[in-house]
């Protein structure tokens, strides 16, 4: 939101002849020349918010409108936001948690397929950030869940095959799996991410031990069109 106005006379002259108010912008802008303009910038708009409008661009364009009005007078935001992304910790304890994983390959060109398992009982880098880059690319899908952080409580007993860039000092992208009969015996059923989508029948039990379960993959924007797909599988 941008505070700010133009003059009586350039509202009144675009009352009375539109193209006169056109032809008086460069004179409206040197006006300006030399004050200071308050900015006041909001949180991100969440894509979700437009969805019950159903196409009508004039309608979500009004509701855009007073709602950087709102923000700009300290008031209530009128759509759904999304929360800022920050990294936690340092980027000095994440590359430390990272040089503690199993290397399960190390590739020509110095990137390293990583396993990790959380095995702390406090906060862990790695997690955290898995779950900043989660989010932000599924965000550039539409599909964020509009916290900073894609995490769930699975996140602390799955296992996350991780490709890491020692140049870049990024997690390229990752995703977590499961041996699900493992999982089985130590959390039951409820230990599983899927049975919190799907209602498994009890039939299914000899043979969900014998899977795994892999998802939650991301691949960061600037690799996508690159080969990290293919080092992670």
């Amino acid at each position: 939101h941008i505070t700010g106005s133009n003059s009586k006379t350039y509202y009144l002259a675009a009352t009375v002849w539109r193209q006169l108010s056109n032809i008086m912008i460069i004179r409206e802008a040197l006006r300006h020349r030399g004050k200071t303009m308050k900015i006041k910038v909001g949180q991100q708009i969440a894509l979700s918010s437009f969805n019950r409008f159903n196409k009508d661009l004039s309608a979500a364009s009004s509701v855009c409108l007073m709602h950087l009005q709102s923000i700009g007078e300290n008031g209530p935001a009128l759509v759904d936001t999304v929360s800022p992304q920050q990294l936690t910790g340092s980027r000095e304890s994440l590359i430390n948690a990272i040089e503690e994983c199993e290397v399960l390959r190390q590739f020509d060109d110095g990137r390293k397929l990583l396993i990790f398992r959380c095995n702390t009982l406090g906060d862990s880098p790695i997690i955290d950030e898995l779950g900043r880059l989660r989010e932000r690319c599924y965000r550039d899908i539409g599909a964020g869940s509009g916290k900073d952080r894609d995490n769930d409580v699975f996140d602390e007993t799955y296992y996350h095959v991780i490709l890491w860039d020692p140049s870049d000092e990024e997690i390229l992208g990752a995703y977590r799996l499961i041996p699900v009969g493992e999982q089985l015996a130590q959390h039951g059923i409820t230990g599983l991410y899927s049975n919190s989508l799907f209602k498994y029948h009890n039939n299914a039990y000899s043979c969900l031990s014998q899977c795994v379960e892999i998802g939650r993959g991301f691949i960061q924007k600037p690799y996508q069109k690159s080969n990290v797909l293919d080092y992670l599988w």
